[in-house]
């Protein structure tokens, strides 16, 4: 049986102008699948309020932290500057498994920004992988 775990804000976290900034954290408890899993999949949507000269937003998943391994490729979202944003990410981490307990940080950052982006907030799930080439 797959088990999936989901976090989600609601305190608007503020994204300081161009700095790369945590708005989600998801803590993943040790779990002993009866068929294990080779990998995590990650998905989350954040939402908020660009700051003045906001071009884009970035979405990223790291491992552990903010200075934690890049899962996956980051997601870059054309913005317009001081107008609401909605931006999606889906990575899937194979380096490691998912039974033996994970944090992943869901990060946001801002293209050109002179203004902080407010209000950003983000939904996470994370399930149970296992990669199928093809």
């Amino acid at each position: 049986m797959a088990t999936s775990h989901a976090v989600q804000t609601t305190g608007g976290t503020t994204v300081v102008t161009t700095a790369e900034t945590v708005v989600a954290t998801i803590q993943i408890p040790a779990l002993n699948l009866p068929l294990g899993a080779d990998g995590v999949f990650i998905a989350g949507i954040c939402n908020g309020l660009a700051g003045s000269g906001t071009t884009a937003i970035t979405t990223r998943v790291r491992q552990g932290s903010l200075t934690g391994a890049q899962v996956g490729a980051g997601v870059s979202t054309p913005t317009t500057a001081g107008t609401g944003f909605t931006t999606a990410i889906a990575v899937l981490d194979t380096t490691t498994s998912y039974p033996t307990g994970n944090t992943y940080v869901v990060t946001v950052q801002q293209t050109n920004a002179t203004g902080n982006a407010t209000g950003v907030n983000a939904t996470v799930l994370t399930t149970p992988a296992n990669p199928m080439v093809g």
